[in-house]
């Protein structure tokens, strides 16, 4: 089915197996292991596959969902949130891009942290040595967690409640650019944060121009800079502002700045 508007559903669980779930985006390969027989393991796992149907179905047969089609990642998870009613039961969902590697352990903790802590949105914070676009979501070692007013779109984790608030904007932007900038306007609790106990690798830079998903954008007309001004538009952000974090030491609450957010343009 490829890249399609709509998504075609292969294998679901008649209900979840675990209280969490790990939904990842991939074509013909997943390039790390989450279906890993780890003791730990808390999770199940969703794969959006834009790949070859038949190869799909063989690449991922340990997958506990499976679904073909959608156009994003984002866009794909809301197709199949509405087509899926019994993913509504997991206590939160982490959207992961197909180069992301995370220790099976700090997944496990991580799921544990998110809900132990409150959050609503929350992210495995980056090793130092990954690709990262803002200075805000790398590990910061003096910490368990950061409240934060960001979390990237590449490795968001949702409680229900915030994907109810939020799943308006999955499809809004088909190459995610700008979504990420508006979810804490639509969070009014604030509990967005990075876990900074919990690391995971962005393994693969950033290609804006000749990396395979800018090309797939091209070919189907989507300018994510185009799309970028257009979010930020709608929702009166300003995407060169300061994000504003706060970092939880020794039960004391400490506000700091971090570095400007990097353009993604």
């Amino acid at each position: 089915m490829g890249n399609s508007v709509d998504i075609s559903i292969q294998r679901v669980l008649p209900q979840p197996k675990s209280r969490f779930l790990v939904f990842i985006r991939a074509g013909d390969s997943v390039e790390f292991d989450y279906w890993s027989e780890s003791k730990r393991r808390n999770w199940d796992v969703a794969i959006s596959s834009y790949g070859e149907e038949e190869l799909s179905r063989q690449l991922y047969a340990e997958a506990d969902y499976l679904f073909m089609g959608g156009l994003s990642k984002m866009q794909s998870f809301k197709r199949f949130y509405e087509a899926a009613p019994q993913i509504k039961a997991y206590d939160a969902i982490l959207m992961l891009d197909n180069d992301i590697d995370i220790d099976p352990d700090d997944l496990a903790n991580f799921f544990e942290l998110h809900c132990e802590h409150g959050f609503s949105i929350s992210q495995p914070a980056l090793s130092h040595d990954s690709n990262s676009n803002f200075d805000l979501t790398l590990r910061y070692p003096m910490t368990i967690y950061r409240k934060t007013t960001y979390v990237e779109v590449m490795a968001p984790c949702f409680s229900q409640e915030a994907i109810n608030k939020t799943i308006q904007t999955f499809d809004e932007t088909i190459s995610g650019w700008g979504m990420d900038l508006v979810w804490p306007l639509l969070v009014p609790d604030k509990s967005i944060g990075v876990i900074d106990l919990c690391v995971m690798r962005h393994t693969a830079p950033m290609d804006a121009v000749n990396g395979p998903f800018y090309q797939y954008l091209k070919s189907i007309g989507v300018h994510p800079i185009i799309e970028l001004e257009g979010i930020c538009k709608k929702y009166n952000i300003d995407r060169f502002s300061y994000p504003l974090g706060n970092l939880v030491v020794n039960s004391q609450t400490l506000h700091v700045r971090f570095g400007r957010p990097k353009p993604k343009s």
